[in-house]
């Protein structure tokens, strides 16, 4: 759901960019705006990472005890 989230903002993103492209004066300086370098897809990336690690590695532990 997320995912689809940031999906739909860079899509809205291209879109000011493409007006403002074809002279349309109200969404100026969108495309022109800084991103940061942590923003919240990196936060996201880690977060969800962690998680799936978090659930992996007892299950692995588990498996190579057994075998």
């Amino acid at each position: 759901m997320e995912m689809r989230n940031i999906q739909k903002c860079n899509w809205f993103i291209e879109r000011a960019a493409a007006l403002e492209a074809a002279g349309v004066t109200q969404y100026r300086g969108w495309s022109e705006q800084p991103r940061p370098g942590w923003g919240k897809t990196e936060a996201e990336r880690l977060i969800y990472g962690t998680a799936i690690v978090a659930w992996l590695v007892p299950a692995l532990v588990v498996l190579l005890r057994h075998w």
